[in-house]
Protein backbone atom coordinates (compact mmCIF):
# COMPACT_ATOMS: atom_id res chain seq x y z
CA UNK A 1 0.00 0.00 0.00
CA UNK A 2 1.44 3.21 -0.95
CA UNK A 3 1.95 6.27 1.02
CA UNK A 4 -1.17 8.97 0.70
CA UNK A 5 0.23 12.65 0.04
CA UNK A 6 -1.85 14.17 3.15
CA UNK A 7 -0.03 11.71 5.48
CA UNK A 8 3.24 12.19 4.02
CA UNK A 9 2.59 16.18 4.42
CA UNK A 10 1.21 15.33 8.15
CA UNK A 11 4.55 13.67 8.66
CA UNK A 12 6.92 15.93 7.48
CA UNK A 13 4.69 18.79 9.21
CA UNK A 14 5.87 16.71 12.34
CA UNK A 15 9.16 16.62 11.45
CA UNK A 16 9.92 20.17 11.21
CA UNK A 17 7.65 20.80 14.16
CA UNK A 18 10.10 18.59 16.64
CA UNK A 19 13.25 20.16 14.75
CA UNK A 20 11.57 23.40 15.36
CA UNK A 21 10.93 22.89 18.90
CA UNK A 22 14.36 21.56 19.45
CA UNK A 23 16.53 24.19 18.17
CA UNK A 24 13.95 26.40 20.33
CA UNK A 25 15.44 24.75 23.67
CA UNK A 26 19.03 24.55 22.00
CA UNK A 27 18.72 28.28 21.45
CA UNK A 28 17.29 28.94 25.15
CA UNK A 29 19.95 26.66 26.67
CA UNK A 30 23.10 28.96 24.89
CA UNK A 31 20.83 31.69 26.56
CA UNK A 32 20.49 30.61 29.78
CA UNK A 33 24.69 29.17 30.13
CA UNK A 34 25.77 32.82 28.46
CA UNK A 35 23.91 34.24 31.07
CA UNK A 36 24.68 32.03 34.35
CA UNK A 37 28.20 31.59 33.13
CA UNK A 38 28.51 35.37 32.98
CA UNK A 39 27.24 35.99 36.48
CA UNK A 40 29.06 33.13 37.76
CA UNK A 41 32.49 34.65 36.16
CA UNK A 42 31.68 38.20 37.73
CA UNK A 43 30.70 36.63 41.46
CA UNK A 44 34.18 34.73 40.96
CA UNK A 45 36.28 37.64 40.02
CA UNK A 46 34.47 39.73 42.76
CA UNK A 47 35.54 36.89 45.23
CA UNK A 48 38.64 37.21 43.92
CA UNK A 49 39.09 40.62 44.31
CA UNK A 50 37.79 40.94 47.45
CA UNK A 51 39.42 37.78 49.06
CA UNK A 52 42.73 39.78 47.68
CA UNK A 53 42.66 42.84 49.59
CA UNK A 54 40.20 42.62 52.14
CA UNK A 55 39.61 38.68 53.05
CA UNK A 56 43.10 36.97 52.60
CA UNK A 57 41.56 33.64 52.55
CA UNK A 58 43.46 30.78 50.59
CA UNK A 59 41.44 30.46 48.11
CA UNK A 60 43.57 28.92 45.33
CA UNK A 61 41.60 28.80 42.06
CA UNK A 62 39.25 31.75 42.08
CA UNK A 63 41.05 33.11 38.80
CA UNK A 64 41.53 29.52 36.95
CA UNK A 65 37.90 29.08 37.71
CA UNK A 66 36.68 32.74 36.59
CA UNK A 67 38.66 31.93 33.38
CA UNK A 68 36.85 28.42 32.94
CA UNK A 69 33.61 30.31 32.89
CA UNK A 70 34.68 33.22 31.08
CA UNK A 71 35.35 30.87 28.35
CA UNK A 72 32.16 28.61 28.22
CA UNK A 73 30.33 32.14 28.10
CA UNK A 74 32.91 33.26 25.11
CA UNK A 75 31.42 30.46 23.47
CA UNK A 76 27.93 30.32 24.38
CA UNK A 77 27.77 33.55 23.18
CA UNK A 78 29.35 33.08 20.06
CA UNK A 79 26.49 30.48 19.10
CA UNK A 80 24.22 32.86 21.05
CA UNK A 81 25.20 35.94 18.45
CA UNK A 82 25.40 33.32 15.16
CA UNK A 83 21.64 32.42 15.89
CA UNK A 84 20.37 36.10 16.64
CA UNK A 85 23.00 36.73 13.60
CA UNK A 86 24.03 38.96 15.28
CA UNK A 87 27.87 39.46 14.55
CA UNK A 88 28.01 37.27 11.12
CA UNK A 89 27.91 39.85 8.39
CA UNK A 90 29.01 43.56 7.71
CA UNK A 91 25.64 45.66 7.71
CA UNK A 92 26.24 48.76 6.87
CA UNK A 93 27.52 47.41 3.54
CA UNK A 94 23.93 46.18 2.43
CA UNK A 95 22.19 48.83 3.77
CA UNK A 96 23.66 51.42 1.86
CA UNK A 97 24.94 49.79 -1.51
CA UNK A 98 22.08 47.36 -1.69
CA UNK A 99 19.16 49.82 -0.17
CA UNK A 100 16.17 49.10 -2.27
CA UNK A 101 17.54 45.99 -3.54
CA UNK A 102 15.87 43.02 -2.48
CA UNK A 103 17.15 40.70 -5.04
CA UNK A 104 20.91 42.02 -4.62
CA UNK A 105 20.10 41.51 -0.37
CA UNK A 106 18.93 38.19 -0.50
CA UNK A 107 22.15 37.09 -2.16
CA UNK A 108 24.82 39.01 -0.25
CA UNK A 109 22.89 37.48 3.03
CA UNK A 110 23.26 33.82 1.29
CA UNK A 111 26.78 34.42 0.17
CA UNK A 112 27.81 35.29 3.70
CA UNK A 113 26.26 32.65 5.45
CA UNK A 114 28.11 30.28 2.76
CA UNK A 115 31.16 31.81 3.78
CA UNK A 116 30.63 31.57 7.19
CA UNK A 117 29.60 27.69 7.15
CA UNK A 118 32.98 27.20 4.90
CA UNK A 119 34.77 28.97 7.62
CA UNK A 120 32.85 27.07 10.83
CA UNK A 121 33.69 24.00 9.13
CA UNK A 122 37.31 24.84 8.66
CA UNK A 123 37.15 25.70 12.33
CA UNK A 124 35.41 21.99 13.19
CA UNK A 125 37.75 19.93 10.94
CA UNK A 126 40.58 21.54 13.19
CA UNK A 127 38.42 21.43 16.39
CA UNK A 128 37.52 17.83 15.85
CA UNK A 129 41.52 17.14 15.81
CA UNK A 130 41.92 19.13 18.83
CA UNK A 131 38.90 17.25 20.61
CA UNK A 132 40.18 13.15 19.86
CA UNK A 133 43.62 14.45 21.29
CA UNK A 134 41.97 15.98 24.54
CA UNK A 135 40.17 13.13 25.01
CA UNK A 136 43.08 10.78 24.61
CA UNK A 137 45.33 12.64 27.00
CA UNK A 138 44.01 14.98 29.63
CA UNK A 139 45.65 18.04 30.23
CA UNK A 140 45.48 19.34 33.80
CA UNK A 141 45.37 22.81 35.16
CA UNK A 142 48.58 24.75 35.99
CA UNK A 143 47.25 25.89 40.53
CA UNK A 144 45.01 23.07 40.82
CA UNK A 145 46.90 20.58 39.70
CA UNK A 146 43.96 18.11 39.82
CA UNK A 147 41.39 19.74 38.01
CA UNK A 148 41.17 18.07 33.97
CA UNK A 149 41.37 21.30 31.72
CA UNK A 150 40.30 18.72 29.03
CA UNK A 151 36.60 19.64 28.83
CA UNK A 152 37.20 23.05 27.41
CA UNK A 153 38.10 21.34 24.41
CA UNK A 154 35.13 19.41 24.25
CA UNK A 155 33.34 23.11 25.28
CA UNK A 156 34.64 24.51 22.41
CA UNK A 157 33.37 21.72 19.98
CA UNK A 158 30.06 22.11 20.70
CA UNK A 159 29.95 25.46 20.15
CA UNK A 160 31.40 25.26 16.71
CA UNK A 161 28.99 22.79 16.28
CA UNK A 162 26.42 24.88 17.44
CA UNK A 163 27.59 28.12 15.65
CA UNK A 164 27.20 25.49 12.20
CA UNK A 165 23.72 24.24 13.26
CA UNK A 166 22.74 27.91 12.91
CA UNK A 167 24.50 28.78 10.17
CA UNK A 168 22.73 26.40 8.42
CA UNK A 169 19.50 26.96 9.81
CA UNK A 170 19.76 30.27 8.35
CA UNK A 171 21.01 29.34 4.82
CA UNK A 172 18.07 27.57 4.62
CA UNK A 173 15.51 30.31 5.61
CA UNK A 174 18.19 33.03 3.10
CA UNK A 175 18.00 30.60 0.15
CA UNK A 176 13.79 30.65 0.55
CA UNK A 177 13.60 34.40 0.85
CA UNK A 178 15.95 34.03 -2.22
CA UNK A 179 13.70 31.67 -4.30
CA UNK A 180 10.80 33.50 -3.14
CA UNK A 181 11.87 37.23 -4.49
CA UNK A 182 13.39 35.30 -7.68
CA UNK A 183 9.64 33.64 -8.18
CA UNK A 184 7.97 37.38 -7.52
CA UNK A 185 7.15 39.68 -10.60
CA UNK A 186 9.95 42.20 -11.70
CA UNK A 187 12.55 40.04 -9.15
CA UNK A 188 11.65 42.21 -5.99
CA UNK A 189 13.49 45.17 -7.65
CA UNK A 190 11.71 48.25 -7.35
CA UNK A 191 11.54 50.32 -10.52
Amino acid sequence: MGVTTSSRKSFVGHVELAFKWILHGVQQSEAVIGFSTLLITTFLIFASVANRYALHFPALGLNDLALYSFIVFMFAAGAFATWRESHISVDYFYQRALKGKPRAIAIHSVCIVVISIVLASVFLDRAHVVLLRALKYSEYGSLVRWFNESWLVVVFFVAICLILLHLLVILRRDIGELVAICRSPAGGEKA
